[in-house]
């Protein structure tokens, strides 16, 4: 909304930018845990706090300075980019065993789903203006689309299953599929149907591509139940070998004094008939001398 907001400076696409802060807001607040790393060199990372405070500082200086929807859409792309790169880092094959596949698949969705974001942005700007205003949001247009078609297939050789799980989402509203494929493929051309803009298509646009991110959404949604569930399997998994390992240790514990004490008694035996034997012998030797 921020793209449709510069493209348009108007009371009413203010109020429509104004109504998604506080999803947004939310969705932060509403994180499990805050990552903390010596690697996070940026400031405002630092805390959820202090990411908020960027981030509202960021909306209120928006009136202040002519951005550009290039700088705009570049700006939120920047910090989408710090939590992907710390998805990346959490995701580690040698801690995640099975289900690393699916995490990648998750991961990849998560990064279609922000280059979704950045299509979407320029193409509210493109049908708010009627065209775009420079030959790099046109190239920043095609290489978002591109990259966030190609990832999420990606997504499919790693997860069969979180590629049904969006098509299943998405043909709830298949009714919004053909427009929404001759709108990209207008855009991609580069000639608006409407030259001078049109405020009305920028907003069915916006909340057309948004199903498709909802969708996308419901699908990290569906895919994180999933690995949930294949992590609480292996977590039991490894419970149950732990228990296993323990159960076995404590038998040893039970059965290895035992063993020490037949192996001394049966040592002390072997001693006892082996003095034994010596004396016998040394008495015949005696009797046999003598």
């Amino acid at each position: 909304m921020s793209a449709l907001y510069v493209s348009n400076i108007e009371l009413e696409t203010k109020d429509l930018l104004l109504q998604r802060y506080p999803d947004t807001d939310i969705a932060i607040q509403n994180l499990s845990s805050w990552p903390t790393s010596a690697n996070i060199v940026r400031d405002e990372f630092q805390t959820r706090e202090k990411f908020l405070s960027y981030l509202n500082r960021h909306r209120y200086q928006l009136d202040s300075y002519n951005r550009t929807i290039k700088e705009e859409l570049q700006f939120y792309s920047d910090s989408i980019e710090v939590f992907i790169q710390w998805l990346y880092e959490a995701i580690v094959e040698t801690q995640s065993g099975s289900v690393w596949k699916s995490l990648v698949a998750y991961q990849e969705i998560i990064v279609a789903s922000e280059f979704f974001g950045r299509e979407r942005g320029l193409g509210v700007s493109f049908y708010a203006v009627g065209r775009f205003n420079t030959r790099d949001e046109y190239l920043l247009f095609v290489e978002s689309q591109d990259i966030a078609n190609i990832t999420f297939q990606s997504s499919r050789l790693y997860s069969e299953l979180a590629y049904d799980m969006y098509e299943a989402q998405l043909m709830r509203n298949a009714n919004i599929i053909e427009p929404m494929q001759k709108m990209r493929n207008e855009i991609r051309s580069n000639r608006s149907s409407s030259s001078r803009g049109s405020v009305e298509r920028a907003k069915w646009w916006f909340n057309n591509m948004t199903v498709y991110m909802n969708a996308l959404r419901a699908t990290q949604r569906q895919l994180a139940t999933k690995i949930d569930q294949l992590l609480s399997e292996s977590s039991n998994d490894d419970l149950r070998n732990v228990i296993t390992i323990c159960i076995v240790f404590g038998v040893i514990l039970i059965i290895c004094p035992l063993i020490v004490f037949a192996v001394y008694s049966l040592t002390s035996e072997i001693q006892t008939y082996s003095i034994s034997i010596a004396n016998r012998f040394v008495f015949v030797y005696l009797n046999t001398c003598f």
